[in-house]
């Protein structure tokens, strides 16, 4: 084993943490659950075995309909680790409403579940609350949208790349943590308190804590 490899999707995230942190590997997955899966994929069966997967990034917020395991909605600029995560846009549209691939038999897989013990450790190095991811591939800029995928996650926070992360973790029986902050409230974009540089800010804050505690060196 050759301890943890730090997962993040676009530049903007992770590339400062990875250039202060060159004794570390890291891996650019790319934006949306197809380009994360590849390319998580290549780096696990290219190099040496992780011990862990740490995907780290920004996220939205479903501020006003979810609640954090603590009991308050996650705000701007909150850091939480997500428990699990899942594919939340896969399935069909109906009159009746959404039905997921799992609901109408054609995946096994619902939620995506992390790694206990190291998401427990980061919680309690970074008082961050744990909570419930909904992974989709078009993001909520509506209200409709973030109540729609809200129903049916009863998330906490949304990203485009955690559960396919986790998927191909669990597929190659890799253990994997997710850490996120965030960045806006999901729906109505103009609404969305959006504040990228605050969020990317807060996690390269976190990171040295995050990279500390998965390597023993807190």
């Amino acid at each position: 084993m050759q301890g943890p490899l730090f997962a993040y999707a676009a530049s903007v995230e992770g590339a400062v943490v990875a250039a202060a942190h060159p004794e570390q590997r890291f891996v650019e997955v790319g934006v949306g659950p197809v380009r994360a899966t590849l390319e998580l994929t290549r780096a696990l069966l290219s190099g040496p075995p992780p011990d862990l997967v740490c995907a780290f990034g920004v996220a939205g917020a479903f501020a006003a309909r979810a609640s954090s395991s603590a009991g308050a909605p996650l705000a701007v600029l909150d850091l939480a680790l997500v428990g699990s995560d899942s594919l939340c846009d896969e399935g069909v549209e109906t009159d009746a409403g959404f039905v997921s691939t799992q609901s109408l038999g054609l995946v096994a897989d619902g939620q995506v579940m992390a790694a206990v013990e190291p998401t427990q450790r980061l919680a309690d190095a970074l008082r961050a609350p744990i909570v419930v991811g909904a992974t989709v591939s078009t993001c909520s800029g509506t209200d409709a949208r973030a109540d729609d995928v809200w129903a049916r996650s009863h998330a906490s926070l949304e990203t485009m790349e955690g559960a396919a992360l986790g998927l191909v973790c669990a597929r190659l029986g890799v253990p994997w943590v997710q850490v996120r902050v965030v960045s806006n409230r999901c729906g109505d974009r103009a609404r969305g308190g959006w504040d990228l540089a605050g969020a990317v800010a807060r996690l390269q804050a976190a990171m040295p804590i995050v990279i500390a505690t998965l390597t023993g060196k807190a």
